[in-house]
């Protein structure tokens, strides 16, 4: 092979050769896995983060007061949400969701939300954008619908049943109960079902 072809050649090598010392990059971090009722609990620790979730989807508030925060109402969608190990027939539960959570409007994220019924689930990677009024005002960045959720059929089963528990009324109620598992609940609501079933107390 002639010299000329030879020094090509390994030229060619130099270049695409990596330099020394150098490393592939290393993926993208994922957001920390966090729950919903964590950053209420602790709205500063999470300011600023994106961080990954999942979430009951509450009602749309058509209107609300940003005060002097960001997010206007020209140009984010409000909703309310419960943290995803919240059970909504527990009468606490369902009367505290989170207030501030917010989609701008025009993103996907908006539409999935905003196309999503109440109580559904979603899997969002979030960011804690605001600290006001002891909450946190979060802006989802992008949302999954999830299959299994706790519907309102399921929820008003299980109200009746816990109903019908504390009047010692235990056929009946672990009836109710078990209607309540007729959907495709998440595995800690169905969990939680069984473990209500199980001390509803059985006239032998």
């Amino acid at each position: 092979m002639p010299s000329r072809s030879l020094a090509l050649l390994g030229l060619f090598a130099l270049l695409l050769a990596p330099a020394q010392g150098d490393e592939p990059s290393p993926p993208p971090a994922r957001p920390a896995e966090v729950a919903l009722s964590e950053l209420r609990a602790d709205p500063p620790a999470r300011l600023g983060q994106t961080v990954h979730l999942v979430l009951q989807l509450g009602d749309a508030v058509p209107t609300f007061n940003p005060y002097v925060t960001r997010f206007g109402p020209g140009d984010f969608l409000c909703f309310r949400a419960w943290s995803d190990e919240q059970f909504l027939w527990e009468r606490a539960a369902f009367d505290d969701p989170a207030p501030y959570v917010f989609a701008r409007r025009g993103t996907v994220a908006a539409a999935i939300l905003a196309g999503g019924r109440p109580y559904a689930r979603f899997e969002v990677v979030a960011s804690v954008r605001e600290v006001f009024l002891g909450e946190p005002w979060i802006e989802v960045l992008s949302a999954q619908r999830l299959a299994e959720e706790v519907s309102e059929g399921a929820i008003l089963h299980a109200v009746r049943g816990l109903e019908l528990l504390r009047e010692k009324n235990g056929a009946l109620a672990a009836g109710q109960l078990e209607r309540a598992k007729a959907g495709f609940l998440p595995a800690h609501a169905r969990a939680e079902l069984d473990r209500l079933i199980a001390t509803c107390p059985v006239k032998r």
